[in-house]
């Protein structure tokens, strides 16, 4: 239902007539912006598990590279705890 107040929101404004999706579209619009946003999510959260890897691999082995190796763990997290945010905010209609 927020998408449609959304959507209802953005349309009204001057210079979007020629961007309003019909209402028999709402639902595949919804269902094709899930997916992306499990995509993104997905993506974050890998990245996420790779930084956290490679920030406590070059914790542990100094030497390996010449910045500082919390700047990797440090996004590391942040990645992984917005990918996994990301997903558990995703709804995909099924009802969980």
């Amino acid at each position: 239902m927020q998408v449609k107040t959304i959507l209802g929101k953005i349309y009204s404004k001057p210079g979007f007539e020629h961007f309003k999706i019909p209402p028999r579209y709402h639902s595949i619009f919804h269902q094709k912006l899930n997916t992306m946003k499990k995509g993104l999510a997905i993506i974050l959260t890998l990245l996420g598990i790779g930084g956290l890897v490679f920030g406590v691999i070059t914790i542990f082995n100094v030497g390996l590279t010449n910045s500082n190796p919390w700047i990797g763990v440090i996004l590391g997290a942040v990645f992984f705890t917005a990918g996994i945010g990301l997903l558990k905010t995703t709804s995909d209609g099924q009802g969980a």
